[in-house]
């Protein structure tokens, strides 16, 4: 479709994965058996994998901060910031960013 774009909604890089079973990567192995093939559904799971993939491939505290950012520990929106940051560094195609502040 024309204009159409994938988006994802991730609270924390750290956390970013597949759950819904005791353990993430038998998770993970459940959505890429059930992602064989060509359809919506398979689609959307292997898209999913791929940013799930994407994500936990990036080394986080490689990334440092530059031009003398810091982002205090205790702030949640700080926090959110310094995410965005990294993954604007870790160059993985980011176009647009809302952030959520308590509600």
């Amino acid at each position: 479709m024309p204009g159409y774009s994938k988006s994802l909604a991730i609270s924390n890089v750290n956390n970013f994965d597949v759950f819904g079973y005791s353990d993430r990567s038998a998770a993970r192995s459940v959505l890429n058996a059930i992602s064989a093939g060509s359809g919506v559904v398979q689609n959307e799971g292997q898209d999913t994998l791929n940013a799930v993939n994407t994500i936990n491939g990036i080394d986080f505290g490689s990334l440092n901060l530059e031009n003398g950012a810091v982002y205090p520990n205790n702030n949640s929106l700080a926090r959110e910031f310094e995410q965005i940051s990294q993954l604007i560094r870790a160059n993985v195609g980011l176009r647009s960013v809302a952030v959520d502040i308590g509600g």
